[in-house]
């Protein structure tokens, strides 16, 4: 266990442990498959936030090119947005 990276959730291995060890092992292993799900989870959560987020940001800023545009003098509406 101390060689292992701080984010390896791998399964643990059963073989050759004593019987009283494997209940034990089996547990971490539960332990280890629920925080991968967990992280999976996350990791999908950030990544859909962050593509829905996209699309009105770039037409936010669409909309801020356009107005720079049509009122080159009135930055300051631009700098308002």
């Amino acid at each position: 266990m101390a060689a292992r990276r701080p984010d390896d959730t791998g399964l643990l291995s059963t073989k050759g442990a004593p019987s009283d060890l494997q209940l034990f092992l089996g547990s971490i292993n539960g332990l280890f498959e629920r925080m991968r799900t967990m992280i999976d989870r996350r990791r999908r959560f950030v990544a859909d936030g962050s593509h829905e987020l996209h699309t009105p940001i770039t037409a936010l800023g669409l909309q801020a090119d356009n107005m720079r545009l049509k009122w080159p003098r009135r930055r300051e509406i631009v700098w308002m947005l």
